[in-house]
């Protein structure tokens, strides 16, 4: 198998599981950001651009602001959530536009930022594990 149309650090359109139903895919398409990418698997960290009230102040929620978002390709503010993943099988399943790699591409984010965010995701699962929520058919035994 190839690799897939995406890299880390991409902001791309996928079936993120909902927390009610962990190991299916959405019905809806919701942009995430990848964390990790290789031929038959992605993990990918939740975006939304609702503030939620229990995340303020949590370890690993950043937020982007609308210009910041325009530049990543997205249309308003945002919170990215490191402590809230999804491992997910490159399929069409879980990314429907998988074979058309520009409407599955939202935006990018620089070199620069994608490795504050990597020491953020680290820092997120090496300190705060337990708070994490880890979602999709391929997350780790045991994990929630």
């Amino acid at each position: 198998m190839t690799s897939p149309p995406f890299h880390v650090g991409d902001f791309v359109w996928c079936a993120f599981p909902e927390s009610e139903h962990p190991a299916r895919p959405s019905r809806q398409l919701h942009v995430s950001y990848v964390l990790a990418a290789s031929a038959d698997q992605a993990i990918v960290a939740y975006t939304t651009s609702r503030p939620l009230r229990h995340a303020a102040g949590r370890p690993g929620v950043i937020y982007f602001s609308a210009e910041q978002a325009a530049d990543l390709g997205q249309k308003r503010a945002f919170w990215l959530h490191l402590w809230r993943v999804a491992r997910l099988p490159v399929t069409r399943a879980w990314f429907p536009h998988l074979s058309d790699p520009t409407n599955m591409m939202v935006g990018r984010v620089s070199q620069t930022m994608r490795r504050a965010l990597e020491a953020k995701t680290k820092e997120v699962f090496s300190r705060h594990r337990l708070e994490t929520e880890q979602l999709g058919p391929l997350r780790p035994r045991g994990a929630e």
